[in-house]
């Protein structure tokens, strides 16, 4: 699919024509705010090495795999077909969005990412312009009031604490068990003004995923808020 629309820099769903991979690496670090020892720290990468990718020195560029620049794709929020130096004009108004990874109760994993390089074109709504976006892909049936298997949602990109979360709308979810592994899944969140607890609703057909999780505010371990929908693609 294409992958990005490509002009000049005018918002957060746009990225610059540069020449190289060492400018895009550059550019896209600079874009994030982290200094190179905070991308060796979360890439895995020696901070030396980092530079010089960014540098641009042939021993280390010349032949730099996928599997390391999807690293620094994932660390920047940006799309690895950009990052490669491969440029897809879309049609103004209209904007690409990565799919990171898959949602669905029960499944336990080491890493919500996925390794194929897969995006949707949507409209690039003018309210969600400035605003980091990511895709994924609903499995499973605990959702599927709402999203059959298959659905893809866009996600706007977000770390929320208890009192951002908004009644009625539904999120992604990240929870984590004390062996590193984490499950991702989608829920509906219902609170109430003033209350300081609120409850996790699945939306499903299927009395075993129909159980609601009640969470308090000042105690949501091990539950983290990574991103709330903002739009889906259902399979007709």
């Amino acid at each position: 699919m294409y992958d990005f629309p490509m002009s000049n820099l005018t918002s957060r769903s746009q990225l610059p024509d540069l020449a190289d991979v060492p400018s895009r690496l550059r550019f896209a670090r600079k874009r994030s705010g982290l200094k190179q020892r905070e991308v060796a720290e979360r890439t895995g990468i020696a901070e030396s090495t980092v530079a010089a990718h960014e540098r641009g020195d042939r021993a280390k560029v010349h032949g730099l795999k996928d599997e390391v620049l999807r690293k620094y794709a994932r660390v920047y929020e940006v799309p690895l077909f950009w990052l490669k130096g491969q440029n897809i004009a879309l049609p103004q108004g209209f904007r690409s969005v990565e799919i990171r990874g898959i949602l669905q109760a029960g499944t336990w994993t080491t890493n919500f990412d996925i390794d194929e390089d897969r995006s949707v074109i949507i409209a690039d709504d003018p309210d969600l312009s400035n605003h980091i976006l990511y895709a994924a892909i609903v499995s499973g049936q605990s959702m599927n009031r709402v999203y059959p298997n298959g659905t893809v949602v866009i996600l706007r990109r977000q770390i929320d604490q208890f009192s951002d979360l908004i009644s009625g709308k539904r999120y992604h979810i990240e929870r984590q068990r004390a062996d590193g592994s984490t499950e991702n899944t989608l829920k509906t969140v219902i609170r109430r003004a003033g209350e300081d607890f609120a409850y996790l609703l699945p939306e499903s057909t299927e009395p075993e995923f129909q159980q609601s999780i009640r969470i308090q505010a000042h105690d949501r371990e091990p539950f983290s808020f990574v991103g709330r929908v903002v739009r889906a693609i259902i399979n007709e």
